[in-house]
C-alpha cells in the first residue's frame, strides 16, 4: 500500500527519526517473515552502532512546516507545550505579523488556565473542532 507507506515514512521523518523498515504479515511463509525481521534487527543495530541519520525528504520538512505553522497560529493555546519547545528549540524561522492569531491566542492561553474552561474544552469541545471541517464535508455528501 504505497500510500500507507509514505504516510508512515513522512510520519517518522517528522518525528525527527529514522525509518528502517516496513515489515508485514502478508506473507503466509514464516521463515520468509522471519528473515525479514532478522536483516530488519540488523539494519538497526548497525544505524545504531553508525549513529545513523536519514536525510529528510519533502514529506518530513512540509510535515514539519505545515504543523510548525499551525502550533504557531490556531493551536497554540491547545498545544502549549509544543509551542514552547518549538520557541525554545528556534523552529520559528520566519516572520508573523498575523495579529488577530497572535491576540486569540494570547486570551486562549489565558483561558486555558481556568481549570472549568479548560476541562470543558479537552473533554468536550476538543474533538468535535478536530472533525468540524470533515464532518461538514461528509454532511454535504
Amino acid at each position: 500500500m504505497p500510500n500507507l507507506k509514505e504516510f508512515v515514512q513522512g510520519w517518522t521523518e517528522f518525528q525527527h527519526s529514522n525509518l528502517v523498515d516496513i515489515i508485514t504479515d502478508e506473507d503466509a511463509d514464516s521463515p520468509t517473515i522471519d528473515s525479514l525481521l532478522h536483516h530488519f534487527a540488523e539494519r538497526l543495530a548497525w544505524g545504531a552502532e553508525q549513529q545513523y541519520g536519514k536525510p529528510v525528504t519533502f514529506l518530513g520538512v512540509g510535515g514539519m512546516k505545515v504543523f510548525r505553522d499551525e502550533i504557531w497560529g490556531n493551536l497554540r493555546f491547545v498545544f502549549q507545550a509544543d509551542h514552547q519547545f518549538y520557541k525554545a528549540q528556534g523552529f520559528y524561522d520566519f516572520p508573523q505579523k498575523n495579529y488577530p492569531i497572535r491576540l486569540l491566542n494570547a486570551l486562549g492561553v489565558v483561558a486555558m488556565k481556568i481549570p472549568a474552561f479548560r476541562k470543558r474544552f479537552y473533554t468536550k469541545e476538543m474533538k468535535s473542532g478536530m472533525i468540524r471541517f470533515l464532518k461538514r464535508v461528509v454532511d454535504r455528501a
